[in-house]
Formats: structure tokens, sequence, C-alpha cells
């Protein structure tokens, strides 16, 4: 879940959004309970079917990068999953400030799970671009070691970034082709 952060989106369905945060501690609350429990809500009775299978429900990983949105994963959320550009390396940045949050707010810090969406560019070596899950097919699996260092608990390995795969100019069959062998290659061994 996110609180959202276009102003056209919020304009759009008249909502304002200096009280998103507070509107997703309600959404979180609320969805958690409808999960566990019939409710009453305005004189009716209301009962989410079918309820989730994972007891006592699906974790809630909620985005954002704000200060206030990574303090909010801490007090509410069972984690956090970064958006597609966040910085791999200053990733523990965000994660300390969720888990420290979640320490104030009497929770335990380490079921918290930490979701990086990581952009992955399989190039040559010795290309001279030389970021996070940039490089040879080694290389990249090496990182994975420093993100995880970040407090990374999961790495979702993003390809719709690499101009190789995901442009518009790259041949389908190829890039579909290309895809696979990443995949496999960067899969848990």
């Amino acid at each position: 879940m996110g609180a959202g952060w276009s102003a056209e989106e919020f304009a759009a369905v008249g909502a304002d959004p200096a009280h998103r945060g507070r509107r997703v501690e309600q959404a979180v609350a609320a969805i958690r309970t409808l999960w566990t429990e019939d409710v009453d809500y305005a004189g009716t009775r209301v009962r989410m079917d079918p309820r989730p299978v994972q007891r006592p429900y699906p974790p809630i990983l909620l985005g954002g990068t704000a200060p206030a949105a990574l303090r909010r994963v801490g007090r509410v959320a069972d984690g956090w999953i970064s958006g597609s550009r966040a910085d791999l390396a200053t990733f523990g940045e965000a994660v300390a400030v969720a888990r420290g949050a979640a320490q104030r707010a009497g929770r335990d810090p380490d079921v918290l799970r930490f979701v990086a969406r990581g952009s992955v560019r399989v190039r040559p070596a010795g290309d001279p671009e030389q970021r996070l899950l940039t490089g040879t097919l080694d290389k990249i699996r090496a990182d994975f070691d420093v993100i995880a260092q970040q407090g990374v608990t999961e790495l979702f390995v993003d390809l719709n970034f690499d101009e190789q795969i995901a442009s518009p100019d790259a041949d389908p069959a190829a890039s579909m082709a290309r895809a696979e062998e990443v995949l496999e290659a960067l899969a848990p061994r």
C-alpha cells in the first residue's frame, strides 16, 4: 500500500493530500480488522469473505520514501517495499528509520520485511557504469550481498528499466530470451 504522491490523483478524487498518512494508518487497521472478524459499521454487520488463508492475515507492506512514511512502516506495517528508483547504496538509512520507529512503538523491528526493487542492467565486464546491480552477472550477484548488508530481506529483480530488454525499440523475442537468461542466472541457488 502507499499513501500516494500525485497531486493530480488527489485532485481527481477530491482528497486532501495533507491527511494521507492518517488515512493509510486507518486503512491498515480497517483491513486487518475485516480480515479477522465481523464488525458493526453504521448499524450494519460487515463481513469480508473469503478471509485470507494466511493467519492472522497477509503481510501489509507500505511504500513511501519520506521519513514520515518510513516511521509509519515501523509503527503499523509488516514491512516496506521500495520504489524502483531507490538508491540501494543508502537503503540502510531508510531501514534504520523504520526499525527505530518500530522499536519506539514497542514492536519487534526484526520481524519487519524490507523489499528492495532493484533495477538490474547486465553489461559486459569493464562497462563504465559502476552502480549496484549493473555489470556482469557475477558482479550483480555479488551486489546482492552488499544490498543485504543494508538490511534488505528480499530483493525484487526488476528488468523494466534495462533499455536492452524493456525498450519499445528492442526486439520482443530477443528481449524475452535475454530476460529469461538473466532471471535464471540470478535465481536463488
